[in-house]
């Protein structure tokens, strides 16, 4: 890591696998995946008005709480842009050239704050747009049928393998990349298979093995081992 050399180490145990990545305290992301962004169909977005809605976001923050609609599954993180894209027929209104239907087919940009579940997510609006928050979530609403993530280049800011593993029970601190949206935003079962991991290691670090499925005393100690690290001991 002090040589700024990139690391990524990748285990499975049974049907779980665990991947971490370390490309050191900077890292420009140009593309995350090398796939075209999906567009998926918009339900309505909502003025935030809970404290926790806002979480992530300043005080004079526009920030509104988007629902896809029924059955539709977003592909956001936290951190991604999005961008409203209006109707058809919405857009013919503006001018008829294409390319002002290009150019003028999308409702400003917004910033991904936080991922409730596959269906819903908040978001804080970094467009330049003069209209009032209400005003903002009702032309959205009236002209938008969808969105979809633009792709723009960021920093990030990878965590050492120890500060990640110290990190891994903080709900607030969002260092995972959901490979099973309906599971792994479940804190319950996340905490649970890191907790497992977190036995496995250190059961191998002092027996100098893994631990064996029909050895009884193995089993204890290995459930004894997960109880400590789901409760952060150390």
């Amino acid at each position: 890591r002090g040589r700024t050399i990139p690391f990524v180490s990748v285990e499975t145990a049974g049907v779980f696998t665990r991947t971490f990545c370390d490309f050191g305290p900077t890292f420009t992301v140009v593309d995350e995946d090398g796939e075209t962004p999906k567009e998926t169909l918009l339900d309505r977005i909502e003025l935030a008005t809970e404290e926790n809605d806002r979480k992530g976001a300043e005080e004079a923050d526009d920030v509104f709480v988007v629902h896809c609609l029924e059955d539709e599954r977003h592909e956001v993180s936290k951190g991604d842009q999005i961008v409203f894209q209006k109707g058809a027929e919405f857009a013919e209104e503006d001018d008829g050239s294409e390319e002002s239907s290009n150019q003028d087919n999308d409702l400003g940009r917004c910033e991904v704050l936080r991922v409730m579940n596959p269906t819903r997510f908040t978001v804080r609006r970094i467009c330049s747009d003069d209209s009032g928050a209400e005003d903002y979530a009702h032309r959205v609403n009236h002209d938008a049928l969808s969105f979809s993530r633009v792709k723009v280049p960021r920093e990030v800011e990878f965590l050492s393998l120890w500060k990640a593993l110290e990190a891994q029970a903080d709900a607030d601190k969002d260092i995972f990349a959901a490979s099973d949206l309906e599971k792994s935003l479940d804190m319950t079962r996340r905490s649970a298979v890191m907790a497992s991991f977190s036995a496995l290691d250190s059961f191998a670090h002092e027996y100098e093995r893994l631990p064996a499925a029909l050895v009884g005393d193995d089993v204890a100690i290995f459930k004894n081992m997960a109880k400590q690290a789901a409760m952060g001991d150390k």
